[in-house]
Parts: structure tokens; sequence; C-alpha cells
């Protein structure tokens, strides 16, 4: 895709924008949610590389999950997107959508083949960073998946150890659970 395409789409959704604001009186907040659903719709629609990573390996599929946009992700993964890259830190699609507790995002990840015990930067893992931020349905959803407990990050921490030390007490008691049936 050539530079002018993609000028030329950003228009075309911006003109779409102004046009329902002037009609409707749209509201500031629902252009921009607009414009995040619109913009990277109109760049597919041009044949955007879905792989394409900014400067700091941030992908398109890991803005996704993090912002939590289901249905981006769902297209970007329709388009090809491949969910293992990580970012200059060292971060994924899959740990964006687990630290952030977006559950449906993560089932869908899993759906389309990212293992649940993938291992990454400092040995961490998906279940992890859920736990490490309280993400107690996330967390479930891991381990329905398969996710393992017992793992261990670089500094000897399990998801438990980490759930404990932030003290979020309803993701201790979900991993207690996983802990006693293994």
């Amino acid at each position: 895709m050539r530079c002018h395409d993609v000028g030329r789409a950003v228009d075309v959704v911006q003109r779409r924008i102004e046009h329902r604001q002037r009609d409707r009186g749209v509201a500031r907040d629902q252009l921009v949610a607009d414009l995040d659903d619109q913009l990277p719709q109109a760049l597919l629609d041009k044949g955007a590389n879905v792989n394409e990573a900014a400067i700091n390996g941030v992908t398109p599929l890991m803005a996704a999950a993090y912002a939590g946009n289901a249905g981006m992700a769902r297209k970007l993964l329709d388009k090809g997107a491949d969910p293992a890259p990580m970012d200059r830190i060292g971060q994924s699609a899959m740990t964006y959508a687990a630290g952030e507790g977006h559950t449906e995002i993560v089932k869908l990840l899993l759906a389309r083949g990212v293992d649940p015990n993938a291992v990454y930067r400092n040995n961490l893992t998906a279940l992890m960073w859920a736990a490490g931020y309280g993400q107690t349905e996330t967390v479930r959803a891991l381990l329905d998946a398969g996710a393992r407990s017992d793992f261990v990050d670089n500094r000897g921490k399990t998801a438990l150890d980490m759930a404990r030390e932030f003290k979020h007490l309803p993701t201790v008691a979900a991993l207690e659970g996983a802990t006693r049936k293994n």
C-alpha cells in the first residue's frame, strides 16, 4: 500500500465523520470512536499490511489487544495478522490482552492457536500478566484453556505469587483453586 493511498483513506474517513457531525450533531466522543473503528477498516480495505509494526515494534493486533477492541482484533486475524510477534519491550498481543483483562480477545487468540503456556520476556506467561494485574476473569479463561500455574518467571515467582504480592484476592482464590487441582 502506497502512502498516498493511506492519505486518501484517512481523508475519506474524516469526510464521513465531518458529514455526520454537520448533519446530525454527533458528539465528539462518538466521532473519536468512529475514527477508531473506521480508519483501521479503511486501511484494511486499501490493503494495509496487517503485520507492519511501528518503530516500537507494536503491531496493529497488539494495539487492538491493548485497547480491548475485539472486533478489530478479529478483523486483523481474519486478514492474516500474526499473533506471535513481540514488541521492543517483549510484549505480544496475548500479554497485552491478558494484562488489560480483555478476556474476549484472550479467548480469540487462544482459538487462533496461541499457546496458553507461551513464555515471553523475563519468563512471563499470559497467566502471570493477568494475575499480576488482578484480571480474575482472564485468569480463569487461561486456566480453562490449560495454562499452567506452576511456571516461574525470572525472579522465581508464579502467577499466584504475583496475585498475592499485589493483593488481588479474587485472583488469588482462582489460582489457589487451580493449584489444588494440579
